[in-house]
């Protein structure tokens, strides 16, 4: 059973101490609040379906894109395009929410202003992509086991528009003209190939 106790004048704190899980405590605005939580809480832990998400709770985004850097995206093939896309997310508003907090309704809205400020298609697919790993390795890997990942909630955006563009006439030879004036002898030979 759940102790519910006041804090404040506004403030009421439900504490569950049950054997074999973690102790659990939260605070809240209203006392049929605390109530409801606990009730939740010890009905999934009865159940045996109860999965912690303490950890997720107190990481923000930006921490949680810290230790990514670290312990992930810095031994990748391109680290520095990664930790370029890190420090975009962590100037975002987005990055001091909590891990637990956010939805994918957030990064549906990051997505379209994204789109509305020019960005290509594939480039906010790329800066989804690294938060959405981020997600999968925090739940597989650092024990944050009962983390949704709110990007499989939403529209990817699709990769970038193909080019289609030939050489119109007379590009062809301002071309060659301008490869024949290099000082690189082996430019103009090359290209000719």
């Amino acid at each position: 059973m759940a102790t519910i106790r006041k804090r404040g004048p506004y403030q009421w704190q439900a504490i569950i101490r049950k054997r074999g899980f973690p102790n659990q405590v939260k605070t809240f605005t209203s006392k049929a609040d605390a109530q409801a939580w606990a009730g939740q809480l010890e009905s999934e832990m009865v159940r045996g379906v109860y999965v912690s998400i303490g950890e997720a709770e107190r990481t923000t985004l930006a921490e949680g894109l810290e230790r990514y850097w670290i312990e992930v995206a810095s031994s990748k093939r391109h680290p520095n395009q990664e930790r370029q896309r890190i420090e975009r997310w962590k100037r975002h508003p987005l990055a001091q929410h909590y891990l637990a907090a956010l939805r994918g309704s957030d990064f549906a809205k990051y997505r379209d202003s994204r789109r509305l400020q020019g960005r290509a298609e594939n480039t906010i697919r790329l800066e989804l992509a690294l938060v959405a790993h981020l997600f999968e390795v925090a739940r597989k890997e650092w024990g944050m086991e009962g983390l949704a990942n709110p990007l499989k909630n939403i529209k990817k955006p699709s990769g970038s528009v193909e080019r289609e563009r030939r050489l119109k006439p007379g590009e062809y030879e301002q071309i060659s003209s301008a490869l024949a004036k290099s000082e690189n002898p082996w430019v103009l030979i090359c290209s000719q190939i």
